[in-house]
């Protein structure tokens, strides 16, 4: 199973996630597509998107995906890690912390490990850069109009 996760970066917040057995555009597109929703963006936002240059964010939909809702993408370096280190450390953490001596067999099995990790990330998790407090901290949860 692969993970796809989008992060407020400012919060550290995970604000979109998905699973598929394949990790391929339309898991990344799902993961977007949930942050979009939940974070009621629309094509006015002047966000920017930043990712590693696997093909699952260079394919043409993708890309059409940021420009129609006026996101500015950017991309790691292909083979430097140091470019995309938060999100590489939140799998690092996620792994560490979620599959000591764990031996998952079925998908759902994984994706509840998944959604416990993320609400416990988003919720209960501290970061220094956050003040050491969660994510949550922030009082963003906006009803979209």
């Amino acid at each position: 199973m692969s993970l796809a996760v989008v992060r407020d970066l400012y919060a550290r917040k995970v604000v979109g996630g998905a699973l598929s057995r394949t990790a391929d555009t339309e898991l990344t597109l799902a993961a977007l597509n949930q942050a979009l929703l939940l974070r009621c963006i629309d094509s006015q936002s002047n966000l920017l998107f930043h990712s590693d240059p696997g093909g699952q964010y260079t394919r043409a939909a993708y890309p059409q995906r940021l420009n129609a809702m006026g996101i500015t993408p950017s991309m790691s370096r292909r083979g430097n890690g140091c470019d995309n280190a938060v999100m590489e450390r939140f799998f690092r953490s996620f792994k560490t912390e979620t599959q000591q001596g764990l031996t998952l067999k079925t998908s759902d099995e994984i994706t509840g490990i998944a959604k416990k990790y993320i609400h416990f990330y988003n919720t209960q998790r501290i970061h220094s850069t956050n003040g050491y407090q969660a994510p949550t901290f922030e009082q963003s949860a906006q009803k979209c109009a």
